[in-house]
């Protein structure tokens, strides 16, 4: 299960087909049986992203979008670093550790159409009011220039 009660789907294109599996271990299972690296598989967190993965790729290949990409991440705040004194040795030093993680967000895919950058967001009507999304949202606008495209 993914982080919204979603079943994860994992897709292998083999033979210019794409094979979907609801189960990590039987999708290991065909890439054995057909020597397909195993890193080759597609985790995706629903069945309505894996769709649409679907519906990109057919669009790229027919050149109505170019530089399909999945899983670009963007830091949304940097991490936050400190300095403390230290004794090492019975000498002083100052030590530099990370107060804070830094904010990400992780687009589900990326591409070019018109020469334009397209971020896109694959989401469900309880998903896109969470409050985390939303607020990560108005961030890839304020700190990036980029407005979302949420496909529901």
């Amino acid at each position: 299960m993914s982080k919204y009660n979603n079943s994860k789907v994992y897709l292998v294109e083999y033979e210019g087909l794409c094979k979907r599996f609801w189960k990590q271990a039987p999708a290991l299972a065909f890439c054995n049986e057909h020597s397909i690296n195993p890193a080759d598989i597609l985790v995706f967190d629903s069945n309505k992203e894996c769709n649409r993965w679907e519906e990109l790729k057919a669009m790229e290949q027919r050149d109505e979008i170019s530089d399909l990409q999945r899983q670009v991440v963007y830091t949304l705040v940097p991490a936050q670093y400190m300095e403390k004194l230290v004794v090492v040795r019975n000498k002083e030093k100052l030590k530099k550790y990370r107060a804070e993680a830094p904010i990400t967000y992780k687009a589900d895919f990326t591409y070019y159409q018109d020469g334009k950058l397209v971020v896109e967001d694959v989401k469900s009507e309880m998903t896109r009011h969470l409050p985390d999304y939303v607020m990560k949202r108005k961030l890839m606008l304020y700190v990036h220039g980029i407005k979302l495209k949420e496909v529901i």
